[in-house]
């Protein structure tokens, strides 16, 4: 590796194809160390599958954690409408006919 050399993340305040990335001037061997253990990395290409892997994880770790909240709720039986109560009404005698005649 040549000193000076630039480093790149993904992701980052400058736009590229599909995303957008970060990079970093590095003068002597130990800023490079530190760089590197913060997670830049040497190529675009790197920047970008490091990047990627970390969201494929991200992803998997939510899915897993979806499925076994899903897995520990009970299932329950749905619901049956409530039969409504019909109570039986008393007819009231009404006016008697008037005879015809």
């Amino acid at each position: 590796m040549d000193l000076p050399t630039v480093l790149y993340r993904c992701p980052g305040p400058h736009s590229r194809a599909g995303g957008t990335y970060d990079f970093l001037g590095v003068e002597t061997e130990e800023n490079y160390e530190a760089a590197i253990a913060k997670g830049w990395q040497l190529t675009m290409p790197d920047a970008i599958a490091a990047f990627d892997g970390k969201v494929a994880v991200v992803k998997a770790e939510v899915e897993a954690e979806l499925d076994s909240a899903v897995k520990t709720e009970p299932e329950t039986a749905p619901e049956a409408p409530e039969e409504p109560v019909i109570k039986p009404v008393k007819a009231k005698p009404g006016p008697k006919p008037k005879a015809r005649g």
